[in-house]
């Protein structure tokens, strides 16, 4: 897609767009965050977490792939690992605002205006999701690798629960939020749930579908380099983002 023939240049380096909006992630079983004005960012620490060991090996695994090679051959952008999460359920984002009510818009926007910020947190459409069972609720949340995804622009490990009645559980909880969302705002997201860690996207859709055709190995790889480590979530956190690398939530 992209050839390189310059020899003191080796590779390309994504530029990630604005995309402001506000998500629930689970909370990392530990992770590093880089506190300023009541707003700590995520930036998890992987070469010395060792409760981020799943992270770890999957961004092992993925650095065998050669990311400056998926970059030129398939326009693959490769996310920090500094920012790797897993989101529990989608609140509002920029994208949104041509489907909310009418009345909820200009919260919509406040919102976004002001990230990053404390301000940012604090309108009637977040602190409703705030209250949710999602996110004040404990969870027993374990996952294993099931796959590697192929998700239309992007590419991800889908996570397969361990304790399928605890994953129900929360489904449950994000469904009641999902429906509670759609009736009063006219947004929310799925109730199906299909939980992951992105790793990447695509820059466009002709990369995307050229990969279609190298996901099995690509597979095998950040498989074999995660194995079956597992990882566990007890509690869920309402986060901004100004990007997809950029990740925040209001310090405690």
């Amino acid at each position: 897609m992209i050839k390189i023939t310059q020899s003191k240049i080796a590779g390309l380096s994504p530029k990630w767009a604005p995309f402001p909006g506000f998500s629930f992630l689970f909370d990392n079983p530990s992770a590093t965050f880089q506190a300023h004005e009541g707003i700590e960012t995520l930036a998890c620490d992987l070469s010395s977490d060792k409760d981020l060991e799943f992270y770890r090996r999957a961004e092992a695994g993925f650095r065998k792939l050669d990311p400056d090679r998926l970059l030129n051959d398939f326009g693959v952008c490769a996310l920090p690992p500094a920012s790797y999460h897993v989101t529990a359920f989608d609140v509002a984002n920029v994208a949104d605002r041509p489907r909310i009510s009418p009345a909820a818009l200009p919260e919509l926007d406040f919102t976004l205006a002001r990230l990053p910020s404390t301000e940012a947190f604090t309108q009637d459409i977040l602190k409703n999701a705030q209250g949710s069972e999602v996110g004040q609720g404990e969870w027993n949340l374990a996952f294993r690798y099931e796959d590697l995804c192929h998700w239309g622009m992007g590419i991800s490990i889908g996570l397969a629960p361990l304790d399928d009645a605890e994953f129900t559980r929360f489904v449950e909880a994000r469904a009641n939020l999902s429906r509670t969302y759609r009736a009063r705002y006219g947004i929310g997201a799925s109730e199906k749930f299909s939980p992951h860690v992105s790793l990447a996207y695509f820059m466009n859709s002709e990369g995307a579908e050229m990969a279609r055709r190298q996901m099995a190995e690509w597979d095998a790889v950040v498989r074999a380099a995660v194995g079956d480590q597992t990882i566990v979530f007890q509690s869920a956190s309402l986060y901004g983002f100004t990007d997809m690398e950029t990740f925040f939530r209001l310090a405690p």
